[in-house]
């Protein structure tokens, strides 16, 4: 579909109850127009590539939706821009709201107004369950606070973000905060987070679980993080939440704080962070881990295996603050190895 004259939608599906979308291959092409928009539909949607430059539009929105959509590119997994450019949108690229099994390849989304990937929304039942980025390149995504290169609320199931570089993010390069419900698995690997903006610049990953939300189990691996105008990756959990997060054979350079995770409330974190092989050039901590006060939060895990700085150098790891710090306040219950860093 190649509507980049009239700039008008490409692939339109609205509440098709009791009705199956399928679409095996092609490309959608709509100038500024919106060039997915599909709600209150079942899918079995997967396309070469997708393209929409300019507007106002949202490149791809999905609402309500089950079963599978997916942009496949050449199959590369690549950061070849194959499954399509959405760019110069003045408000989001691409919006997903109580949707599943979501899946972009090698697609580039960049200079939005606003997020360049937000999913789930501000209501109850909003949410995403399901979701890949693999070989994403997001650009200059946003221009004011609370605007990312991704952004999630309540983000469930199983979700993939691989070989993806995100850059010139407004606030986050990823933000997720779940309220309820399980992210069972949360797998980021092989991917850059870099060079926020100067002015309204946050972290690189900024991970939140409240309420009874459950982070079963995320995985962050061979990562890049650098740059950042605050802290490289942070995870939170408050209320009656519970994260478990395992930091690996990544390299933080030149934040502010490389790594820092906090429990508070009554809260539960579990943490590994090992086999990092370069945390350098912090102006603050670089690994801090913090419970508050008052607080019956439990803090539990591991920092271990991890080269903070560059040896014979002074303040290589960080600047003003510490390599390893751990401040735990209240009646939080903390059990922490901290070993052959």
């Amino acid at each position: 579909v190649t509507n980049t004259t009239s700039n008008q939608p490409g692939l339109v599906a609205t509440n098709n109850t009791g009705a199956t979308l399928n679409v095996t291959a092609g490309a959608v092409n709509t100038g500024s127009a919106t060039a997915v928009d599909i709600d209150n539909t079942a899918l079995g949607v997967s396309l070469q590539r997708v393209d929409s430059n300019g507007g106002a539009a949202v490149g791809i929105d999905l609402f309500a939706t089950t079963g599978s959509f997916s942009v496949l590119g050449d199959g590369s997994l690549l950061q070849n821009g194959s499954g399509g450019t959405i760019t110069n949108k003045s408000g989001f690229g691409v919006r997903i709201n109580r949707a599943e099994n979501v899946a972009l390849a090698s697609m580039n989304i960049t200079n939005t107004g606003d997020d360049g990937i937000y999913g789930g929304g501000t209501t109850p039942g909003d949410s995403v369950n399901g979701f890949a980025l693999r070989g994403g390149f997001l650009s200059n995504n946003g221009n004011a606070v609370d605007e990312h290169g991704l952004e999630f609320r309540d983000l469930h199931g199983t979700v993939v973000i691989d070989n993806t570089q995100v850059t010139g993010s407004a606030e986050d390069a990823v933000r997720i905060f779940n309220d309820e419900g399980e992210l069972a698995d949360l797998d980021i690997a092989n991917s850059v987070f870099t060079l926020n903006s100067p002015g309204l610049g946050n972290n690189g990953l900024n991970i939140e679980a409240r309420g009874n939300a459950r982070l079963s189990d995320i995985d962050i691996a061979g990562c890049t993080f650098s740059q950042l105008q605050a802290t490289g990756v942070q995870v939170s959990t408050t209320d009656s939440a519970l994260a478990n997060i395992d930091i690996a054979t990544s390299t933080f350079t030149n934040n502010n704080i490389a790594v820092n995770l906090a429990a508070v409330a009554n809260s539960t974190l579990v943490i590994d962070v090992h086999d990092n092989p370069s945390i350098n050039g912090h102006n603050s901590h670089a690994v801090n881990v913090f419970s508050s006060d008052p607080s019956t939060a439990t803090v539990s895990g591991s920092i271990r295996n991890n080269t903070i700085g560059t040896g014979g150098v002074a303040s290589s790891g960080s600047a003003f603050g510490n390599g390893i710090r751990l401040n735990i306040n209240g009646n939080s219950n903390a059990d922490l190895l901290i070993d052959s860093n």
